[in-house]
């Protein structure tokens, strides 16, 4: 098994009960340990939609490029993977993102006509 770290906040570290500052938080990502966790988290933060550990993924990914501008590449890193081809299954981004970062690439740019 691979070890993957991953940065959190003091306050998330603090809810997950795990008050050290190294460490794993779960030792066990997988099955119905981990969906377990995850229905606890959505119970005390008041999410309503069934989450898992697909979904987890998927969430995370998509905010990690769309909302934080996070790098494919960055992100392969932090999910552990060895393939972007793997990354990319969990980013999902919206037609509105692909819009925003199309017009971002070509600010600035002075179109002249003929």
């Amino acid at each position: 098994r691979k070890e993957i770290l991953v940065p959190i906040t003091p306050q998330l570290r603090h809810f997950l009960g795990t008050p050290q500052e190294r460490g794993p938080i779960f030792r066990q990502l997988e099955g119905q340990y981990f969906n377990r966790q995850l229905k606890n988290i959505a119970f005390y933060a008041d999410i309503t939609i069934k989450l898992s550990a697909k979904v987890a993924r998927d969430t995370f990914g998509t905010i990690f490029c769309e909302e934080t501008g996070g790098d494919v590449f960055s992100l392969m890193e932090i999910m552990g993977h060895t393939k972007v081809e793997t990354t990319r299954k969990y980013v999902h981004l919206s037609t509105g993102h692909k819009v925003r970062q199309i017009h971002k690439a070509f600010e600035g740019f002075e179109v002249n006509d003929a």
